[in-house]
């Protein structure tokens, strides 16, 4: 599948780069003035952003997060953007931060934020100017390291709070073997590895179901993982590749003589792509919440179901969700 390349430059140019794009207000970790006056993303983002921040939501299966990271690491062109606008979310996170009158130092709302988020314990560690941060996850194993937006977010906030560009790559990822997710303030490696393992995650997901675990992820933070994913530029390749995975898992189910459309609502509910509601042979209805009955997420959604059900879909969107119809 063809994927837009981001040129020779090195990585971390293009991660300085991004840390300029997106405003270069000035802002010590006690100058809120300077943080509320940064240009701030999309009203979507900012409504999830806070959400996550004040703890609203609800907490549900990690596994569509870690979909929608792992797609969106199949490419380094991909994995730059979600940098950037994780260096975006940073900003506008700890503008939130300094406004919302609840921290004597903003510094302080970003282990909230990720605790809420559902990424317990994280801790800065700091070695002169250099930050580094460690974060505790227990994300199934997908063979990448898949958190560029999670560096680029802690990137954008910390480099407000020190007024200076921060630029922290993920150098161990609890999705590629490691206990904890690493961010380091150090020279970006270029390409990191391709999702290898995801084929095989999934596969088990279908066969097995989802792991009896009591991690979950909010479900603001995983709505915003996918917002971050799809950007415009890269929309059709990341439809392109969840209409894949889709079709491999409905070819095994087939192949296995199990029901489709049963197999389909599972996959759908433990990837957080929506419910399915079965209303008659060969016709069903994904509902979505008001937080993601976006055009974006729903074409995501809609894209795994084709590929998954193998033919053409007849499809009409209702209150709340989409009629979906297989054509014979």
């Amino acid at each position: 599948m063809a994927v837009k390349k981001t040129g020779k430059r090195g990585a971390t140019q293009r991660m300085l780069e991004a840390w300029r794009s997106y405003g270069n207000g000035r802002a010590g970790s006690g100058n809120k003035k300077a943080a509320e006056t940064l240009r701030q993303p999309s009203g979507y983002e900012e409504v999830l952003l806070d959400g996550v921040l004040r703890g609203r939501g609800w907490r549900q299966k990690a596994d569509g997060a870690l979909f929608a990271s792992a797609v969106a690491s199949m490419a380094e062109s991909l994995r730059v953007l979600r940098f950037a606008r994780g260096i975006k979310a940073g900003k506008v996170l700890y503008s939130l931060c300094a406004r919302s009158g609840e921290y004597r130092n903003p510094l302080l709302g970003l282990p909230d934020f990720f605790g809420n988020a559902g990424y317990p314990r994280m801790r800065y560690e700091r070695n002169g100017r250099s930050f580094a941060v460690r974060m505790q996850s227990q994300q199934a194993s997908v063979g990448a390291n898949i958190h560029a937006f999670e560096a680029g977010l802690v990137s954008g906030f910390l480099g407000i709070a020190e007024g200076r560009p921060v630029l922290l790559s993920e150098s161990a990822c609890s999705a590629n073997g490691s206990e904890y997710c690493v961010f380091e303030e150090a020279p970006a490696r270029g390409s990191t590895v391709e999702p290898d393992d995801l084929s095989e995650w999934l596969l088990r997901l279908l066969q097995e179901g989802a792991p009896r675990s009591s991690w979950g992820i909010n479900s603001y933070y995983s709505n915003l993982i996918w917002e971050t994913a799809l950007h415009s530029m890269y929309s059709a390749e990341i439809r392109g590749i969840v209409h894949y995975y889709g079709d491999l898992l409905g070819r095994i189910t087939r192949r296995d003589n199990r029901k489709p459309e049963k197999e389909l609502g599972r996959m759908l509910d433990s990837l957080a792509l929506g419910r399915m509601r079965v209303e008659g042979k060969a016709s069903f209805h994904v509902i979505f919440d008001a937080v993601s009955m976006r055009r974006r997420f729903t074409d995501i959604s809609l894209a795994f179901a084709s590929g998954f059900l193998g033919g053409n879909l007849q499809v009409s969107e209702q209150s709340g969700g989409y009629s979906i119809s297989i054509l014979q």
